[in-house]
């Protein structure tokens, strides 16, 4: 009976939550990090500040409950991708969301790769609360080696590999706003060509 009793409680929680979360993306696309308060999220909300601590207990709680969703955004929106991919188009496709998400939401994207990279057996699994990208990077990339009958690359184990691929599509995202856009007429074409190098080399090469 208690526990019924603190369901509605539960739910206006969850939902106070992702008010504040949605409040702080939209602040953080608008007003970079230091346009970032739990006071200004508050006065946004019609909230008072202190009560926003029962949610967040320091901006830097709320600044870590970004990256998650961050994180669970990017996640998200690679599964959505690759639902109708073959095997070997998998790793391209979530190379290129991930660059595109980077383009789409740059104050997002600087606060999640500042974020210590999560060790593959400390990241969530994937279920119906997102899981982390890295993890279901590590996922397609172990699919498609085992479909090509193939070891990891040069010897480097499915973590070393896939932080491998991570860092290209990385340099990538980090550079395209400034260098590659002045460099290539048609910059997504010339990503897309490296990233499918990078794959061919991987799945054609035997530890």
């Amino acid at each position: 009976m208690d526990k019924l009793s603190n369901l509605p409680r539960e739910r206006r929680a969850l939902r106070m939550r992702r008010t504040i979360i949605d409040t702080a993306l939209e602040l953080l696309s608008q007003q970079g990090l230091e346009g970032l308060s739990l006071r200004e999220i508050a006065r946004q909300i019609d909230y008072t500040p202190a009560a926003l601590y029962e949610y967040f207990a320091s901006k830097e709680a709320l600044l870590s409950a970004l990256v998650i969703e961050a994180d669970r955004m990017l996640t998200e929106e690679m599964e959505k991708t690759i639902q109708h991919c073959e095997t070997d188009q998998k790793l391209l496709e979530v190379g290129m969301v991930y660059i595109n998400f980077a383009e789409r939401n740059p104050q997002l994207y600087q606060l999640f790769i500042n974020a210590p990279a999560p060790r593959l057996e400390q990241a969530q699994p994937l279920d119906e609360n997102g899981g982390t990208s890295f993890r279901l990077l590590a996922e397609i990339l172990k699919e498609t080696c085992l479909q090509n009958a193939n070891d990891y690359s040069n010897g480097l184990n499915l973590e070393e590999i896939t932080f491998s691929c991570w860092a290209l599509v990385h340099g990538i995202a980090s550079l395209q706003r400034q260098a590659t856009r002045a460099m290539f007429a048609e910059p997504q074409l010339v990503y897309r060509k490296i990233i499918s190098l990078f794959i061919k080399n991987l799945i054609n090469q035997k530890a």
